[in-house]
């Protein structure tokens, strides 16, 4: 059975970067598969019972199948007022980081409320991050809004690859946030045991003294040679396709993205304290190692671990397809499925009832 054309609500934060970003990933993944998507954005800095409101005003002229919100707390007002509508509709929500953590009190209660509403109403749905938590349906975040695979698996025109070294490869402008000094003194230790070349892809204008100091480093260490400079480009998957190992210097504020589609080229990861999501997407290092920052002896032990072990790209792609917006979607078209597949045999159930109600009344006033 086929899925008919919806109607998608999608509730939006634009003041969290990372929830603005996803939002705008499944409206673009939901357009491309037909869907209508209507989307309410919180920009005007509204409070929150005004924000509802404008939720609301929008829902009565609208019926909506699935309404997906970034707040825990305009979910639960929604959940509410949608008490005592004939029209309810499928309603997804994920952690608000926000809420959890300055509010820790407010969040056990929402916590609490949504999970008495998932089990009195079956349209409930909440995204988790916490695999503990079995009161609800759980999916990652998705990161990215195309489909990832090896599509990057060809070869790159570079004096260093297929030519026996160790590739390394690290993406992100050179700046003070991302932590490429303590990459280059790793790189400085690991020559003494293995031919090992680094590629660095990013910008040198962000951050000029960054870049003098960095490039004064590699000078100093006698590194000219084994470090090799390379703008964001069409190529830059295929660098990290080809690469031996992908270390990650993202920083903190940055939509990670970019580590999904990493693993989606099958290239093991190591991440130098990125964003918190990157120990979601890494599983805790099942998919990946985890370090902190300035720990160069740390990375170098590390990028040695990693280069002994046999890597199975598959198992990459695979995780990083689980961030994907298609999985989201087909996620969503096949609750969708069921919904109506259930509501057919509620109303025949219904139907068959009527009949023998109707037949017995016959059978009573003939008698």
């Amino acid at each position: 059975m086929k899925t008919s054309k919806n109607n998608i609500l999608l509730i939006v934060n634009k003041r969290n970067e990372v929830s603005f970003k996803i939002m705008n990933n499944l409206a673009s993944g939901f357009l491309q598969n037909g869907h209508e998507v209507e989307v309410i954005s919180n920009d005007q800095r509204l409070t929150i019972n005004r924000f509802v409101k404008k939720i609301i005003d929008e829902m009565y002229n609208k019926k909506y199948d699935i309404m997906i919100s970034s707040s825990k707390l305009v979910t639960l007002a929604l959940l509410v007022l949608l008490k005592f509508r004939q029209h309810k509709p499928i309603i997804f929500t994920f952690d608000s980081k926000d809420i959890t953590s300055n509010h820790p009190r407010l969040n056990i209660q929402i916590k609490k409320a949504l999970k008495s509403f998932a089990n009195r109403w079956n349209y409930v749905i909440k995204f988790s991050k916490k695999e503990d938590d079995k009161s609800c349906e759980s999916l990652n975040l998705p990161f990215i809004d195309k489909t990832v695979g090896l599509k990057y698996k060809k070869k790159i025109d570079h004096r260093w690859y297929g030519k026996g070294y160790q590739v390394l490869v690290s993406k992100g402008d050179i700046t003070k946030e991302n932590d490429y000094k303590t990459i280059i003194l790793a790189l400085y230790e690991l020559l003494k045991v293995v031919e090992t070349r680094l590629i660095i892809i990013g910008s040198h204008e962000k951050d000029k003294s960054e870049s003098f100091h960095l490039i004064e480093l590699i000078e100093k260490l006698g590194l000219s040679d084994y470090v090799d400079f390379q703008e964001d480009s069409e190529n830059t998957f295929s660098f990290i396709s080809n690469a031996s190992l992908y270390i990650s210097v993202t920083n903190k504020n940055k939509f990670p993205e970019e580590i999904v589609h990493v693993l989606g080229c099958g290239t093991p990861v190591i991440s130098l304290e990125g964003s918190g999501y990157d120990k979601n997407i890494l599983d805790n290092g099942r998919y990946g190692t985890l370090l902190k920052s300035e720990d160069f002896m740390g990375l170098t032990e590390a990028i040695k671990n990693e280069m002994s072990k046999v890597h199975y790209p598959i198992l990459l792609v695979r995780r990083a397809i689980e961030f994907s917006v298609e999985k989201w979607i087909r996620f969503f078209e096949n609750l969708l499925i069921e919904n109506t597949e259930q509501n057919i045999i509620i109303e025949a159930q219904k139907n068959i009832n009527r009949i023998e109600i109707q037949s017995k009344t016959k059978r009573v006033k003939d008698g």
